[in-house]
């Protein structure tokens, strides 16, 4: 379990990490779109694009981490 937690300390792990999680929740998003057309589609878009943004944000942030050491 340290080891796994070790990874989080990690830039590089994080940089890879978010960028698979933003394409990820992307892809998500697109899906929930074109099968749900009829449903409670803003809350769902909502919800995914903050996962979208949230994790652009963090991975944009490892990268400058990253490139500072």
């Amino acid at each position: 379990m340290r080891r796994l937690l070790a990874r989080f300390d990690d830039a590089a792990f994080l940089r890879h990490f978010h960028g698979w999680a933003t394409l990820v929740w992307a892809t998500v998003g697109l899906a929930i779109t074109l099968r749900f057309p009829d449903s409670v589609l803003w809350v769902g878009l909502m919800s995914v694009w903050a996962n979208v943004v949230g994790h652009w944000g963090a991975w944009q942030a490892s990268r400058v981490e990253d490139a500072d050491t």
